[in-house]
């Protein structure tokens, strides 16, 4: 069970660490996974 903020901050700062590219394949597999975030949306 991740909260919805600490899991966004997270992401924010994968995203100043890795590329662009590299992000988007994360977004894509965390998509597919079934977990807390994607659940709400």
């Amino acid at each position: 069970m991740i909260p919805k903020k600490k899991y966004m901050k997270h992401l924010k700062k994968d995203r100043s660490r890795r590329s662009r590219r590299e992000n988007q394949e994360i977004k894509k597999s965390l998509n597919k996974r079934p977990i807390n975030v994607t659940e709400k949306h």
